[in-house]
């Protein structure tokens, strides 16, 4: 993981949107370089963050930003086209869960012994949760 991935900057996409719009912050896209390998040994890369509601759908535009931060970091992989990739392999899209003010929702659920909640880290959630478990904790 990047160092600052939890203060990322945004920068805009190539856009007709007028960069003054609403709808323009809201299409604001930021990238920051994360590789993996999950259960089965297939190398995971990514990630983005656009605020899009619950639109799941692929953006190749993303894909392509996503595939050249990659070969940034890993040049051997120059030689494979973005295009058989996302022919051959999956692309996953997943939501991130945010609050309006930015910060993340914990706590107590009042009516209901023992339950809490935590949830709207938009992303953050693997890096922040030593710090939501003792928050939980206090409760």
């Amino acid at each position: 993981m990047e160092a600052g991935y939890i203060h990322y900057q945004t920068r805009p996409m190539k856009t007709s949107v007028p960069d003054s719009s609403e709808e323009h912050l809201e299409q604001s896209l930021s990238l920051s370089m994360t590789a993996t390998l999950d259960a089965s040994g297939n190398l995971l890369v990514g990630s983005s963050r656009q605020f899009v509601g619950f639109d799941t759908d692929m953006d190749m535009h993303i894909v392509d930003q996503i595939w050249e931060r990659t070969q940034e970091f890993f040049p051997a992989l120059r030689e494979f086209s973005v295009q058989n990739l996302t022919r051959e392999s999956k692309v996953k899209v997943g939501l991130r869960p945010y609050m309006p003010d930015g910060r993340p929702m914990i706590g107590p659920i009042p009516t209901m012994q023992n339950v809490f909640v935590a949830t709207g880290h938009e992303g953050a959630g693997l890096t922040l949760a030593l710090a939501t478990a003792e928050m939980v904790t206090w409760c």
